[in-house]
């Protein structure tokens, strides 16, 4: 039986526009390795310089914990991202109560999310991206391949009294060779170590106890109770200050969606 190909349903692709794309390597294996191995993946590697894509076999006998989408920050500067994952917000499925109908909103712009295809520029910037990281790739083996000469490892590696000399000079100019307390110099090791403890101990504090002089249950006694300002239902004003009040870089909730995301499509999501 086959382990299934996870992110990437191609393995192969010539490179043109537009691409020939196949799947030609594969990831076979038997009744027996399926029940001694259940959380068995297959999953694809970055191509950046061949036409083949790397695929990496994972076998674990643990269970595996599902996937939880989280809404990335910098999907935002991307042209026409909002224009091409909004539309799945105002198309989703309509509920009878308002907490269903955001969960379904939330639910169809994820989905767009995952599903949304490269633009033009994107597709262009991609090629940019992946010509820059052969030429370092390039650079980056021919200087291994320099240092992996004999000449450059005998001489640069070498363990000589030069070495040594210089190890030995850092080690003197990092010493600390003495240290006065009180008007008295100590240049023992151990009463060095025992006067700079005693020191940091002292500054940092010994801990305290602390007590409550007064009646917590007595703090709000004949205080007036909420005015009707508090208890009014929020208004679209009050939600959106509140939502530029926080970070816009803060983590995602369960849903998979922070900050960024509102405050950006804030016009089109708001009801």
């Amino acid at each position: 039986m086959e382990i299934p190909l996870l992110g990437r349903n191609f393995t192969w692709s010539n490179g043109q526009e537009p691409p020939i794309l196949a799947k030609l390597d594969r990831a076979l294996v038997n009744l027996a390795h399926t029940t001694t191995f259940p959380d068995t993946s297959h999953s694809p590697r970055a191509k950046p310089t061949s036409d083949h894509t790397p695929l990496f076999l994972s076998m674990s006998t643990s269970i595996p914990k599902s996937s939880v989408f989280r809404f990335e920050n910098a999907w935002l500067p991307r042209q026409n991202f909002l224009q091409t994952v909004l539309p799945a917000w105002t198309e989703a499925r309509v509920c009878s109560d308002a907490a269903g109908q955001l969960a379904a909103c939330l639910k169809s712009a994820r989905a767009a999310t995952k599903e949304r295809a490269l633009s033009f520029d994107e597709l262009q910037a991609r090629k940019t991206c992946i010509d820059y990281l052969a030429q370092a790739i390039k650079e980056k083996a021919a200087y291994w391949k320099q240092c992996s000469k004999f000449r450059a490892i005998r001489e640069g590696d070498a363990n000589t009294a030069f070495h040594h000399a210089q190890a030995t000079v850092r080690l003197r100019n990092n010493t600390i060779r003495w240290v006065e307390v009180h008007s008295s110099v100590i240049a023992n090791h151990d009463a060095k170590i025992q006067a700079l403890t005693n020191f940091f101990s002292s500054i940092i504090g010994d801990p305290g106890t602390s007590a409550w002089n007064f009646d917590v249950h007595a703090l709000f006694h004949d205080r007036q109770q909420p005015s009707s300002v508090l208890i009014a239902p929020f208004s679209e004003l009050e939600a959106f200050e509140a939502l530029k009040s926080m970070d816009r870089s803060s983590a995602p909730g369960p849903d998979g969606f922070g900050p960024s995301f509102y405050r950006a499509a804030w016009s089109s999501i708001k009801s």
